[in-house]
């Protein structure tokens, strides 16, 4: 289950597919009620999908939910106490694309906390390669430290031996 897309798209008025999109005014924080009752929960095989939304209530410097820690670290981490897999939504919709570079958009998704990253590639082809070198470079240069790649490795595999246990408990 992926509970998307975090913090709330309800009150938005436009498409974050072509750009921007900017909730501040019509925001309510009632918004975030159903994130809050479905993560109280803390069930092992929900996940979390972000949003290219900017809510300057949630975070005053205006990022985008999926390059923002103050949205994913801090209130979905830290308030909602969530801890397990947060997935980026599309990293080369036009929101990020026509903003930030491959290489900061891979470095700001991972350092605000996403532990997932998708390349949708269906606005232009980035080969995965070339995303995957980035992102070694990136580890490499220090920009993404080792310890949250490996942070988010071990959320991936965690997921997965949820999903084995329960397959695993069907099968017999």
């Amino acid at each position: 289950c992926c509970l998307k897309h975090f913090p709330g798209h309800g009150s938005a008025c436009g498409d974050t597919h072509k750009h921007f999109v900017d909730v501040t005014e019509r925001y309510c924080i009632k918004k975030l009620l159903p994130f809050q009752a479905l993560l109280q929960k803390q069930h092992p095989l929900v996940t979390v999908m972000t949003a290219h939304i900017v809510n300057r209530q949630l975070d005053s410097e205006g990022l985008p939910a999926t390059i923002s820690s103050k949205m994913l670290e801090d209130y979905l981490r830290g308030d909602l106490h969530y801890d397990g897999l947060i997935v980026s939504d599309d990293l080369q919709m036009l929101a990020l694309a026509s903003h930030y570079s491959l290489s900061d958009r891979l470095a700001m998704a991972m350092n605000a906390g996403c532990d997932l990253l998708i390349i949708g590639n269906q606005l232009s082809y980035d080969e995965p390669m070339k995303v995957i070198d980035t992102m070694v470079s990136l580890v490499n240069n220090g920009v993404v430290s080792k310890s949250r790649l490996i942070q988010a490795a071990n959320r991936v595999s965690t997921l997965k031996k949820h999903i084995h246990l329960i397959n695993h408990k069907e099968a017999v």
